[in-house]
């Protein structure tokens, strides 16, 4: 059986669609457990609601904790065999859950791709190419092959329960970004054994109707960065002990999590006062590490410069007002395309019809 976990905040206009979509799924040995997070609009009803029309379909209320948070909640009153995660505005075509073909494949670890919607069309798809890895080593080529290292979000994909609870595998709950990411990082370094699959069952929303985005922007803080930053070395030193990724890989691994995240927090240190901001001069000092965009290697250059501490941070935070403006300048749509075109592997024109 195939549990899977919906957490639900505030999704009255497209939980159905996306509730309606598993009842419409082709393999029946599936358990829905809808989580949710202290909603403030209809969703908790509609919950109910699906529970009388189906044994197979539960509802957990539970006081608003934040997307990890009913996550967990809902893995924890798992049953099946395999875990699933789907996001409560999105939707799964009828044949998502029979494309991992578990009667045919046991694996710990099944992965597929997806489609990106923006205004209810397609705008980009993701697809792999199929592979079934029995060995370790042949599961680290595929991440390689494959860059699986960009696919770090929790839903489409099936996890044996098995293995998370013996574990202990858990969403940090202290973050609000990367969350997923770190999950299924961690989540790598206990599989044995994989299976890509080269279908895109997995629908996204990332825009609706009517233009409220998904994709976050919400501002972090320095406490949440830092922790990001050391959970990201901890988690893929643990990964790396066991897949020995090529010298220069791990090192691009660790500017795209650890130290790029660490930077974020430098930058969130300039409101903390000069002693905070002192610290991240001195932590950086100490690194040689070279990160990837201009706008990285701008405040790396910045913040290692012979200037006093006080003229690095009134340098720095003029530096980010002046992106602030050029953001908003920039515009929702064309951050959201940039941003779609950067994670998807075949991107495409959209559709007529989703």
């Amino acid at each position: 059986m195939i549990s899977i976990v919906i957490p639900v905040y505030n999704a009255e206009e497209f939980l159905s669609q996306c509730v309606d979509s598993i009842l419409r799924q082709t393999y029946p040995d599936w358990q829905l457990i809808l989580v949710d997070d202290g909603s403030t609009d209809r969703s908790g009803d509609i919950c109910e609601g699906y529970v009388g029309r189906d044994s197979r379909i539960s509802v957990i209320h539970k006081q608003n904790g934040g997307v990890s948070s009913a996550r967990n909640v809902g893995m924890a009153a798992a049953k099946g065999e395999y875990l699933c995660f789907v996001d409560a505005d999105d939707w799964l075509e009828p044949g998502f859950l029979s494309d991992f073909q578990v009667d045919k494949y046991d694996a710990d670890f099944y992965i597929s791709g997806w489609h990106f919607n923006v205004y209810g069309k397609v705008f980009s798809s993701t697809r792999y190419r199929e592979a079934y890895c029995c060995l370790v080593p042949d599961i680290r080529t595929e991440f390689l092959r494959q860059n699986l290292k960009a696919n770090g979000y929790p839903w489409g994909k099936l996890y044996k329960l098995s293995i998370i609870r013996n574990h202990g595998i858990r969403f940090n709950e202290k973050l609000s970004i990367n969350e997923d990411h770190l999950f299924v990082f961690q989540y790598y370094s206990l599989a044995e054994t994989l299976l890509v699959t080269d279908t895109a069952g997995y629908q996204y929303r990332v825009f609706d109707n009517l233009g409220r985005k998904k994709l976050s922007s919400l501002g972090h803080s320095y406490a949440e960065y830092m922790e990001i930053s050391n959970s990201f070395r901890r988690s893929l030193a643990r990964l790396n002990e066991r897949w020995s990724f090529p010298a220069d890989y791990y090192q691009d691994l660790l500017r795209t999590f650890v130290y790029s995240n660490r930077l974020h927090a430098t930058e969130c240190s300039c409101k903390n006062g000069n002693k905070v901001f002192a610290e991240e001069v001195g932590f950086w000092k100490g690194q040689g590490v070279k990160l990837t965009t201009r706008y990285e290697s701008l405040i790396l250059t910045i913040i290692r410069s012979r200037t006093s501490v006080p003229c690095k941070r009134c340098a720095l935070m003029l530096i980010l007002f002046t992106r602030s403006l050029w953001r908003m300048s920039r515009g929702r749509d064309k951050k959201v395309y940039d941003y779609l075109l950067s994670v998807s592997q075949n991107p495409q024109k959209a559709a007529d019809k989703t």
